[in-house]
């Protein structure tokens, strides 16, 4: 996948978490993830204040819904560039890269709805 910047795991004292920088188009995320109930902080804002069009969280939960792990986890994003539905794009694979470094068994779910 073009423009993907894997990083390595990072180690701390609550467990394991994740961050990738996948880029769309002129966008960049960063996302981090660790286990939680399900918030989504993006550039310090909630996910619903920040994009501000439902369709868009609907976006960057596709990931948690075709895998069955709605809820299990917060995510912490930064994402730079474009516009909000291009942040919401480089945002998604994002986690689904995340998810799939946390299980690789949910790669093939991932890679089937297209989000690797």
């Amino acid at each position: 996948m073009d423009g993907l910047l894997l990083q390595a795991f990072l180690r701390r004292r609550s467990g394991w978490r994740f961050k990738q920088h996948p880029q769309s188009k002129n966008a960049i995320a960063k996302v981090w993830m660790t286990k939680g109930t399900g918030k989504i902080t993006i550039n310090g804002k909630p996910a619903s204040e920040y994009l501000k069009r439902a369709i868009l969280e609907v976006i960057i939960n596709q990931p948690f819904g075709k895998t069955e792990t709605e809820n299990k986890f917060d995510i912490n994003c930064s994402v730079l560039g474009g516009g909000l539905s291009g942040q919401a794009g480089a945002i998604k694979p994002a986690i689904s890269i995340a998810l799939q470094l946390l299980n690789p068994d949910l790669r093939d779910a991932l890679k089937k709805a297209g989000f690797l």
